[in-house]
């Protein structure tokens, strides 16, 4: 596949950064109630898979992915969709809201894609640039955290 180049980022990558390797690990709460994930390095189709199994896993009703490090993504718009529907799968009677963070373009528009197939599920998810601009808009949209059933 095609590298693309990082977007919105104000410092160029590392020359190697489509051999890095996908990390996930997961942050600090940004707020109570909220659990997350950091993804960094070179995010690939078995990467989506391994980002679901984690995800699974996640405590609470609301969940960040944070997408800022990945410097890299060697996968199709399909296996972003197939990540949507392994959440939805696994998020059984929790029904978690996403928070997506993703400030490069072709990382958002990723993003979108698992936004658009969970749509369909009815769970909430938003997909931002920032961290604080997805924080803001949770405070601002509490019924987002009460996914529609």
């Amino acid at each position: 596949m095609t590298e693309l180049p990082p977007s919105g980022s104000g410092t160029p990558p590392p020359a190697n950064h489509s051999r890095s390797p996908l990390i996930i690990k997961p942050i600090d709460r940004p707020e109570e109630g909220i659990a997350g994930l950091s993804i960094s390095g070179a995010l690939e189709e078995a990467g989506w898979s391994a980002l679901a199994e984690v995800c699974a896993n996640l405590e609470g009703t609301t969940h960040v992915l944070d997408f800022t490090d990945v410097l890299a993504c060697h996968s199709l718009l399909e296996d972003a969709a197939a990540f949507g529907r392994h959440l939805i799968r696994s998020a059984g009677t929790r029904r978690p809201c996403y928070l997506m963070v993703a400030p490069r373009d072709w990382m958002f528009g990723m993003c979108r894609r698992v936004q658009m197939t969970m749509d369909d599920a009815c769970l909430s998810v938003g997909v931002f640039r920032t961290l604080p601009m997805a924080l803001l808009w949770l405070k601002q949209n509490p019924q987002a955290n009460i996914n529609k059933v």
